[in-house]
C-alpha cells in the first residue's frame, strides 16, 4: 500500500467512523452531520504523514514494526484527541475516546489491507 492509499484509507475509515459515533453518543447533538467532517479531516492530514514517516520510512529507529508503531499510534491518538477536543468541540476525555475509536479501526484495519 502506498502512502496516498493509506491516507485515502485513513480519511474514509476514520470519517466513517466518527460521524455515527457522535450522533450516537450524542456528542455533536445540535450541529448538521457533515459539521465535523472537516474537523475529522484535518486531524488526519496533520498526523498521518507523520505515522507513516516514523513507521514505515524510518524503519532504522526502532528494531521491530511493533516498536516504532506503538509508540507513535499511542502520541498520534493524543494529539488528534486534542485536536477533536479544541475543534468539535467536545470534553477533552471525550476527544481522547474518539480518537481512540478512529485510530483503533483505521490501524487494525490498516494491518488487515
Amino acid at each position: 500500500m502506498t502512502q496516498f492509499e493509506a491516507l485515502v484509507a485513513t480519511l474514509v475509515i476514520e470519517t466513517a467512523v466518527l460521524l455515527p459515533l457522535l450522533r450516537v453518543l450524542k456528542w455533536a447533538p445540535r450541529s448538521p452531520w457533515w459539521r465535523p467532517v472537516p474537523v475529522i479531516l484535518a486531524a488526519s492530514l496533520l498526523t498521518h504523514p507523520f505515522a507513516w514517516t516514523l513507521i514505515v520510512e524510518l524503519r532504522g529507529w526502532a528494531p521491530t514494526f511493533w516498536a516504532r508503531a506503538i509508540p507513535v499510534e499511542l502520541a498520534l491518538t493524543v494529539a488528534e484527541g486534542v485536536l477533536y477536543a479544541w475543534l468539535l468541540p467536545v470534553a477533552r476525555w471525550r476527544g481522547l475516546v474518539l480518537s481512540m475509536a478512529a485510530n483503533g479501526t483505521s490501524f487494525g484495519l490498516g494491518l488487515l489491507l
